[in-house]
């Protein structure tokens, strides 16, 4: 019935509007027309009653059905509403109040967001400054200086407080600080731009570096710092009251890539100051500044000039063992040798034996095996003594990396080659601590003898053989797990043929055995 009686009242409505005054003029005294209704079979024809016309001759106008009863007044409504344009053009005025509220919490907002240091134009005495202000509860400040990326710093009970460090240098710098705040929401509350000068800053007085002593050999105190092996390293000295030293490392030889990370050490109200370092072994230099700070850590004074030391960063030494002794060859005796039939010997080459006695624990290595005579083996015990003629002297022996080892009984032993029969010198010494740079003890006696070569068709037994586990690269020396290096020009007349031998050891000595 709904849509039947939307068309009914349509046309009606049509008309009404299209005549305008005229209804409005005439009198509203008509019948109403009975309801529309809507059946199975069609619409019902609706049955109008008489017209009610106006007394006067003027002719009367064609009455149209009048809507249902249940909606007159939206006809009347429709038929009015033309007859006001201008009340309904008028814009409308909700939005006003909103704009206002915004505009009252801007201005709120800017009330609470205040900077109240630096002040414009500011001249600071150091390289930095404290940014301080209020802000409303749960923005955020965002800080930034000139050539600076800046800060993003929280608002605590409605306010904020920031060390700011600015370039430190020699001629008086302007400089910009900026602060921005933003809203809880995100919205940008405003921002404030100061501009202070920081005054040319002093050049601070160089400390002095009383330990290590330059040219100084240092034993460091062992460390374990990644794969490299290094030691601790005391450093100490003088410099103004208050100021901070900065340290530098910088490895001579070997050259290693290496830093120092450390915060810098303050030197104390007595004017000294203390601090530690560790690298690896080697040669280094050291190197300190020093520059003045305030509370905030903002520099006063410019560093001053890099002083320097260069000390050799030594591995401990352990303490000497006694001189070993050689009882076998004996001084002056005649050594027949045996052969030495393992790969790569030479047709004359003639193995012997080496005993002693010694302190257990230490190695034994032995120096010489020189054929014209002991004259530069006592030059090289004399060396090893402190008693060299210069640097470049003495050079410690070395072990190698499978020494010979005094036994718990303090006696040693171990099978030489020499490259043919001849006399010779040499002499043992006992090593202890580090492998690679060990301590030395004294010399043993100088034992000369003459090495011989069995007699043509004499049967001879052999012993095993140590392979040599040092440097191949050391030339003539022994084979056994030591080294021997001469001094100077002094030329070893041996040739030195077990540097290569370390794979057939295990062969060889079954072999021999």
């Amino acid at each position: 019935m709904k849509n039947t009686l939307s068309a009914a009242v349509a046309l009606p409505t049509v008309v009404a509007i299209a005549l305008g005054g005229l209804l409005m003029a005439a009198p509203a005294a008509s019948a109403a027309p009975a309801p529309v209704e809507q059946s199975e079979g069609g619409a019902v024809p609706v049955e109008e009653t008489a017209p009610v016309t106006s007394p006067t001759p003027t002719p009367t106008p064609t009455p149209e059905p009048e809507p249902a009863a249940d909606q007159p007044e939206a006809v009347v409504d429709e038929a009015e509403a033309p007859a006001a344009p201008e009340d309904a053009a008028a814009p409308a005025p909700a939005p006003a109040p909103a704009v206002d509220e915004m505009s009252a919490d801007a201005v709120e907002a800017q009330a609470a967001f205040e900077v109240a240091s630096p002040v414009e134009g500011q001249v600071l005495s150091s390289a930095g400054v404290r940014v301080v202000g209020t802000a409303p509860a749960g923005s955020q400040v965002e800080i930034s200086s000139t050539g600076d990326t800046g800060v993003v710093v929280p608002v605590v009970d409605g306010a904020f407080d920031e060390p700011v460090s600015l370039p430190a240098q020699a001629t008086a710098a302007s400089n910009v600080i900026t602060v921005r705040v933003v809203g809880a929401d995100g919205a940008d509350l405003g921002t404030v731009q100061r501009t202070v000068v920081v005054a040319g800053l002093p050049t601070s007085a160089a400390p002095v570096i009383s330990t290590p002593v330059d040219g100084s050999a240092v034993e460091g105190v062992p460390f374990e710092s990644g794969d490299l092996e290094t030691r601790v390293v005391d450093l100490g000295g003088t410099g103004t009251p208050g100021a901070s030293i900065e340290v530098g490392l910088d490895a001579v030889d070997p050259v290693v890539a290496w830093g120092y990370g450390y915060d810098p050490v303050v030197v104390g109200a007595d004017g000294t100051w203390a601090d530690w370092v560790f690298m690896p072994y080697g040669t280094w230099r050291i190197s300190v500044s020093q520059s003045a700070q305030d509370a905030d850590g903002f520099a006063t004074a410019l560093s001053s000039r890099a002083v320097s030391v260069v000390v050799d960063v030594l591995r401990p030494r352990a303490a000497a063992a006694a001189a070993p002794v050689v009882t076998s060859p004996g001084q002056g005796s005649t050594v027949v040798g045996r052969p030495d039939r393992s790969q790569g010997a030479g047709a004359s080459s003639l193995e012997f034996t080496i005993t002693g006695t010694g302190t257990p624990g230490s190695a034994i290595a032995i120096y010489g095996y020189f054929e014209e005579g002991r004259a530069p083996i006592d030059r090289y015990a004399a060396a090893a003594r402190g008693e060299g003629d210069g640097e470049g002297d003495f050079e410690p022996l070395v072990a190698g990396t499978d020494p010979v080892v005094v036994a718990a009984d303090g006696t040693w032993s171990f099978t030489q080659t020499l490259a043919r029969p001849g006399t010779y010198s040499f002499a043992a010494f006992a090593l202890t601590g580090d492998r690679y740079f060990p301590t030395m003890s004294a010399p043993s006696e100088v034992v000369t003898f003459t090495l011989a070569a069995p007699a043509a068709g004499t049967a001879t037994a052999t012993t095993a053989s140590l392979a040599f586990t040092g440097d191949d690269g050391v030339g003539s020396a022994l084979a056994g797990g030591v080294l021997a290096i001469g001094l100077g020009a002094a030329a070893l007349t041996v040739v030195r043929r077990r540097a290569r031998r370390v794979s057939d050891a295990a062969a060889g000595s079954a072999r021999r055995a």
